[in-house]
């Protein structure tokens, strides 16, 4: 006998399961059902990968409908609940947190986790206020703002009243006018930060620099306060950004996470990192021209540890440095696109990497297809690969990847002119059954 149960008599928490299988579209008109499945539409996890992107005025009028006055009171309270959103993104807007933006922040700051302010004009009164209204923040992400760091007293006057204890990632990327002091404010109000991007910012790693900004005893009272587990504020420099005190700061506080790409990083600063640095497990280090060697520093000091490797357009680096590669063992992800010197020996090294999740070899000039087809039948965990305009890659051996590579999750093969692409793809729609993007942008041969 069948039992049929109604949809109001189903727990709450059931529906919310149920409509974490929906995509976004589906449920917004699963929510428009009744009131409970409006509520279960509403819970927390549904929402965790939700990123709400804001650029307009008119989007944060949508978000916060106009406030009414409560009788006899001076208390303001949103027309509707907030919506459960947790991730926002503001683009190109000036961000306050008066006039249009006044109710934004207190609706939504406590449940805010993720903020990402990118080439947004942004006072620093406004910008501590801001802060001071998100205590849940998890990942903060500045790019651009310039105008933020140009006084030098963004965060000074919160030494000692705001911190944010949940903050684990922080990302200050294309900014030029960051500076030590600056940036120790920002680690120093979040002890718990392990994750740390600085992709383009001005970052001096010249040593004799340093000691012009650093002379004694100033430089000693920096390295006494680092030994001490101290984050040094009051002594860093003002007007210089040094990757010496970038060091120092993020080994007290055991970062996990480090990307230094698109910066004059060069030899001896790589060989400081590996040296300072032990609970690195991600390592950023894309277009970095200036570096030329340095991975066999790299594959002694992260052999066993390092998941995350991305030296994508690292043309400098020679194919002798790029055949430590294989002394990494435990890398999950590793994107070598636009290194020009990965060649078949490197190729060949890869081998080694068992437990390789994401490999990408994109816009390679000498990698040798029968070379990379053997070393696929070596990662067996692989998920996400990317050959994108591989110049010297044949028909044969791209069929033989496809065959020995275990069920794909993510496969890329644009700009691939080889006349027995119709065969590759045969390979993949019967053998790689869980492929979500396969992407065959200009292959000219596809029937």
């Amino acid at each position: 006998m069948a039992v049929r149960v109604a949809g109001d008599e189903l727990p709450c928490e059931v529906v919310s399961h149920l409509m974490s299988f929906l995509p976004l579209r589906d449920r917004i008109s699963a929510s428009a059902t009744c009131r409970q499945w409006y509520e279960a539409s509403r819970a927390p996890q549904l929402h965790v990968r939700e990123v709400v992107f804001v650029h307009t005025s008119r989007a944060i009028k949508d978000l916060c409908p106009e406030a009414v006055v409560l009788p006899d009171t001076l208390e303001v309270e949103p027309v509707w609940p907030p919506p459960p959103f947790q991730n926002f993104c503001f683009r190109e807007l000036e961000v306050r947190t008066t006039g249009e933006m006044r109710h934004f922040w207190p609706r939504f700051g406590r449940r805010i986790l993720r903020l990402s302010l990118q080439n947004c004009e942004v006072s620093e009164k406004a910008f501590n206020d801001i802060l001071a209204q998100c205590p849940n923040l998890r990942y903060l992400h500045l790019s651009g703002c310039n105008e933020l760091y140009m006084s030098g007293k963004v965060l000074e006057s919160c030494q000692g009243t705001l911190r944010l204890e949940a903050l684990e990632e922080l990302q200050l990327t294309n900014t030029r006018y960051i500076s030590d002091c600056i940036f120790n404010r920002f680690v120093a109000l979040a002890p718990n930060l392990r994750r740390v991007a600085l992709l383009g910012c001005n970052i001096t790693c010249s040593s004799a620099v340093f000691g012009r900004f650093y002379p004694e005893p100033r430089a000693q009272q920096l390295r006494n306060q680092l030994a001490q587990g101290v984050i040094p504020v009051d002594v860093a420099a003002a007007n210089v950004f040094t990757f010496e005190n970038v060091l120092g700061v993020l080994s007290v506080r055991k970062v996990t996470s480090l990307g230094v790409g698109v910066t004059s990083l060069a030899f001896d600063n790589l060989n400081d990192l590996c040296q300072r640095l032990h609970s690195v497990r991600a390592l950023d280090l894309r277009k970095c021209f200036q570096l030329v060697k340095g991975l066999d520093r790299v594959a002694d000091a992260f052999a066993t540890t390092l998941t995350d490797l991305d030296l994508s357009d690292c043309s400098f680096l020679t194919s002798v440095d790029l055949r430590h590669l294989g002394k990494l063992i435990a890398l999950r992800r590793l994107n070598l696109n636009g290194c020009k010197n990965v060649d078949g020996e490197v190729a060949h090294e890869l081998r080694n990497l068992s437990k390789l999740e994401l490999l990408d070899l994109s816009n390679n000039e000498r990698v040798l297809g029968p070379i990379l087809s053997q070393a696929m039948a070596a990662m067996t965990q692989l998920k996400h690969l990317y050959l994108n305009r591989l110049a010297l890659l044949d028909s044969d051996s791209l069929l033989q990847i496809v065959k020995q590579a275990p069920p794909l999750i993510t496969l890329e093969m644009a700009g691939c002119v080889l006349p027995l692409i119709d065969a590759v793809l045969a390979v993949v729609c019967t053998r790689h059954t869980t492929i979500k993007r396969l992407n065959l942008a200009n292959c000219p041969f596809v029937s």
